[in-house]
């Protein structure tokens, strides 16, 4: 009961849909206000994946590269966004959009495929992993792949048989 009497009968229906909210000053219901919310639309960014092959790179080289996102946040089910792709060197970066703001995304990159006569370095990740702090922004994970040409080593020995003169020394 408010002030002088009167009855305030305030109903509030919110179910993660959109929220409906009545205030009424009088039990008669004159007087009433009525808020309507729209439904409840997260705030969401992007994370963008970008791609860089350092090293002694293949003449032509070419590979596809596939990455996985996992997003989480506290209270809330995880995000998993799997088999993102980039077609090197034509590509060379990906984008996730719509994760909602307060997630915190790691990326992780699937197994390379082998390159004869190379071999693949550790992947170096900056910026992983991303939060997305701020709607409509976009949060960059940077992987870059070393790779490195196989290298092997020669020997060469010599040895002089035979009727070898006393004084002999050649290099």
């Amino acid at each position: 009961v408010g002030q002088g009497g009167s009855t305030k009968t305030n109903i509030v229906s919110n179910n993660a849909q959109g929220c409906a909210q009545f205030i009424s000053q009088k039990v008669n219901f004159q007087d009433n206000r009525w808020t309507l919310c729209a439904p409840r639309v997260p705030e969401t960014g992007s994370l963008k994946i970008t791609k860089a092959v350092t090293g002694d790179v293949p003449p032509a080289f070419a590979q596809t590269f596939s990455f996985d996102v996992v997003c989480t946040k506290d209270g809330e089910d995880n995000l998993t966004f799997n088999n993102l792709e980039i077609d090197y060197p034509t590509e060379t970066e990906v984008t996730q959009a719509n994760i909602p703001t307060g997630f915190e995304c790691t990326v992780s990159e699937d197994t390379r495929t082998d390159v004869p006569g190379y071999t693949w370095g550790t992947p170096v990740f900056t910026g992983n992993p991303a939060t997305i702090t701020t709607k409509d922004t976009t949060y960059t994970v940077g992987v870059e792949n070393p790779i490195t040409r196989d290298k092997g080593s020669l020997k060469i020995t010599k040895a002089v048989t035979g009727d070898v003169p006393p004084a002999f020394a050649q290099t």
